[in-house]
């Protein structure tokens, strides 16, 4: 899962415009890799190297790339064939950086693509073999059919799409701390483009779109052993700090501090157990 939103300006097509999208940086690059190492947020537990196998001449999309956890898995799964992976983002730095965590060999596998996952537009339709998008969704609540609708043109027809995304992240903390539930749901408010209930949605961008045979695959992720929850409020530390910004929008930077100082402390509570609730939706397109 990475980081919410920050306002930013972004160069697009020699137009500069203003635009809200998730933070990026090399250092949630490395709180990415950080975060993917801990069994809870493993794409192990999403993705098998079996179904990621791919004939030679292939041409996979990985779309909203981040720090590249579905590239390199998907590089490790097909070392001996020569496939074609395009490793989109709309963050300059976290292509930088994923760049550089792969060998020569690898990088000559992958197209580093700085482009927009709701068009596509670079993208020419039906030259794509196979799409993944991970962690993305979620920070396009708004344009989630968007999304849905640049996959189904870019896919040859049979092709698969993956969507892995996750439900009740942030925002869904349960806790009988009245103050940081309705400082949960202030947020909730003021933030639009996250949401924490986007699984619920994806099937119907998916259907709208016109792809048929889709099937879910849930994956609870629990943080209840003291080890898991300290490692997670460790992240939560960290991701707040890289989110102060964006609050600052619409709070004191008092009142952030407090904020983030119940959460953080209601997170390694003996009592507090963290349900997250990931899924992989597949979906073919006729």
């Amino acid at each position: 899962m990475r980081l919410i939103l920050s306002l930013f300006r972004i160069q697009m097509n020699n137009k500069t415009t203003s635009k809200i999208y998730p933070l990026e940086s090399p250092s949630e690059y490395l709180r990415l890799e950080i975060q993917n190492s801990f069994p809870q947020y493993s794409i192990e537990m999403e993705l098998s190297d079996q179904e990621i196998k791919y004939n030679k001449g292939a041409h996979i999309l990985d779309a909203g790339c981040g720090s590249g956890t579905v590239t390199k898995k998907i590089l490790n799964a097909n070392k001996n064939e020569k496939i074609k992976i395009t490793a989109a983002d709309i963050s300059e730095s976290n292509i930088e950086q994923m760049k550089l965590s792969l060998t020569p060999s690898d990088q000559a596998k992958v197209n580093f693509l700085y482009e927009d996952v709701r068009s596509l537009a670079s993208i020419e339709s039906e030259t794509v073999d196979a799409y993944y998008s991970r962690f993305v969704f979620e920070y396009h609540p708004i344009d989630g059919q968007k999304i849905a609708d640049a996959a189904f043109r870019v896919l040859k027809s049979g092709a698969t799409a993956t969507i892995i995304d996750a439900d009740n992240v942030f925002l869904g903390l349960k806790t009988d701390n009245a103050k940081l539930m309705g400082e949960l749901a202030e947020l909730r408010q003021n933030i639009t483009t996250y949401t924490d209930d986007i699984c619920l949605h994806i099937p119907r961008f998916l259907h709208n779109a016109g792809f048929i045979s889709i099937e879910l695959k849930p994956i609870p992720v629990i943080f209840f052993s003291q080890k898991e929850k300290n490692f997670e409020a460790e992240m939560y530390n960290k991701r707040f700090q890289q989110m102060r910004p964006t609050f600052l929008d619409f709070w004191s930077s008092s009142r952030i501090d407090k904020m983030i100082d119940m959460y953080l402390s209601e997170v390694v509570k003996p009592t507090t157990l963290m349900r997250y609730e990931k899924m992989v939706f597949k979906a073919i397109k006729p």
